[in-house]
């Protein structure tokens, strides 16, 4: 009786014993999944493929979880420039590259042997895509631009007057004063509110692409 009584509560030592084992083991997974939550899975692309990667001045590793928003990302490694770029993160861009040039010459010779054109490159296009789309999620009219018509006449781009925070203004070509008109109407039409945009006018620039003048 006295056995039976003890091997009763040795299994449920054990099974105590179990259950907070399993939840010490859980709780890195259950931290790292509320942590997550409503962050971006981020992934950086960097050459060399050692380099220390630092976001929002934090050591990374080459997969980390942002939440949507502008972040800064450097990469670092002794004989290398240093390389910083922001990124506004967002469902459609969440791949960063960054690339490093080297200073010395060991680390260009080390550039030049290991370091294919093709690598390079794919990695330089990843680089330029999560550029480019940073500009489009701050400025979702870059979508649209240039916008060039000829019956206004006038003719819609647009500039970066800060690249590295993704800061662009629009510039406004027209002949008359019923092209600006016109090339409002036609921002309006795009559900956008030109008041809420940086505008800068080039009066007399439009070329129209049917004659050739200049107005």
């Amino acid at each position: 009786m006295v056995v039976q009584q003890l091997t009763q509560s040795q299994i449920k030592r054990i099974g105590i014993i179990f259950v907070l084992a399993i939840i010490i083991v859980s709780i890195p997974s259950i931290y790292s999944f509320i942590n997550r939550q409503g962050k971006i899975k981020v992934t950086i692309d960097v050459i060399p493929a050692d380099s220390m990667i630092i976001v929002d001045g934090e050591k990374s590793s080459k997969t980390t979880y942002l939440n949507p928003g502008l972040h800064t990302f450097i990469a670092t490694k002794d004989g290398f420039s240093n390389y910083k770029q922001t990124v506004i993160i967002s469902d459609d861009n969440h791949q960063v590259a960054l690339i490093l040039e080297p200073e010395s010459d060991e680390a260009k010779e080390w550039y030049t042997k290991n370091i294919s054109d093709s690598e390079l490159q794919k990695v330089r296009s990843s680089q330029i895509k999560a550029t480019t789309n940073s500009a489009m999620e701050k400025n979702p009219i870059l979508n649209i631009l240039p916008k060039t018509d000829i019956t206004g006449p006038f003719k819609i781009d647009y500039s970066f007057s800060d690249l590295d925070n993704y800061d662009a203004y629009i510039t406004i070509s027209y002949s008359t004063p019923d092209g600006r008109k016109k090339a409002f109407d036609w921002i309006r039409s795009n559900n956008i509110d030109p008041t809420t945009l940086d505008i800068r006018y080039k009066e007399g620039e439009f070329t129209n692409p049917l004659t050739g003048k200049d107005y």
